[in-house]
């Protein structure tokens, strides 16, 4: 069984705390240009860990607080509703992208 180590869920966060044309880079990279929704997928398969990865002794409980505060955001931002957030445009220029990234940055400073 393979270990669980806190590397996945840094990796994500900081691909969300890049600005926005670094993130579409990664997207065109991993395949899936423009497909916005990727970064949140992808950061939301590590934060599903985050608990265990606390539990562990792997992650701060401040670290474990701001994976629960991105994770909410994007939740928020998500449905058909909010469409419009999960564009190139959006990612370039929606205060809600933005905090996202602030958050993400808070992680990434903190960070072990």
């Amino acid at each position: 069984m393979a270990q669980l180590t806190s590397s996945g869920l840094i990796r994500a966060v900081r691909c969300l705390a890049q600005e926005a044309d670094e993130q579409l880079h990664e997207l065109r990279r991993l395949g899936c240009p423009d497909v916005v929704d990727e970064l949140a997928l992808q950061f939301h398969d590590q934060a599903v860990l985050a608990d265990q990865l606390f539990s562990s002794g792997q992650i701060t409980e401040e670290e474990l607080n701001l994976v629960r505060r991105i994770d909410k955001l994007l939740e928020e931002m998500s449905g058909e509703v909010n469409a419009v957030l999960w564009t190139p445009a959006a990612l370039r220029s929606s205060p809600l992208w933005a905090q996202v990234r602030l958050l993400a940055r808070e992680f990434v400073g903190i960070a072990r």
